[in-house]
């Protein structure tokens, strides 16, 4: 499941000026209210970061497909 988000979406969220829940799709916000604890909404959740990743997408010789490999450096090593 993906979705695009515009350049600011979550920094407008992080702020308080959107909804976390409007970062995610209609489909992700189906599958979170079918498996979330009961009570826990999307508003509910607590914005992590900043995170600074690292995102490198590759097509190695031999595989027949794309690969990506991240690395995501969190605030508190």
């Amino acid at each position: 499941m993906k979705a695009a988000l515009g350049t600011t979406d979550v920094r407008s969220a992080a702020g308080g000026e959107r909804a976390v829940r409007k970062l995610f799709s209609e489909q992700q916000r189906r599958f979170y209210a079918e498996h979330a604890p009961d009570g826990l909404e999307l508003d509910d959740l607590t914005l992590l970061g900043p995170v600074f990743v690292l995102k490198l997408k590759f097509s190695p010789d031999g595989f027949a497909r794309k690969l990506v490999a991240e690395l995501w450096l969190y605030p508190d090593d």
